[in-house]
């Protein structure tokens, strides 16, 4: 409730309709997590994840042979030596 909506309810209520939010927020979170965990959620989180880190290489290789031929093999190559150097910092005297 935001604050010109609780300058309307008298002193007495402002308790009672900020505990009423409260318990309202509680109940969806206790919701959410529970059909998180009867969905499975971290299983599925780890197949997504595990899916992204199988495709995102090949489809970096894909995409460097694919402008090999607009920015030349030269140019492709630096672009995805910064990539790598990008994410996997330690990686950059390769």
């Amino acid at each position: 409730m935001s604050r010109s909506a609780l300058a309307l309810v008298p002193a007495s209520l402002r308790g009672v309709a900020l505990r009423e939010q409260a318990v309202g927020a509680w109940r969806t979170i206790w919701a959410a997590t529970r059909l998180f965990v009867d969905d499975q959620g971290l299983s599925w989180a780890g197949a997504i994840g595990l899916y992204l880190f199988l495709s995102v290489p090949p489809f970096m290789v894909a995409v460097t042979w694919a402008a090999g031929p607009l920015f030349g093999t030269g140019g492709a190559e630096r672009f995805v030596v910064e990539q790598v150097a990008k994410y996997l910092p330690a990686q950059q005297q390769l």
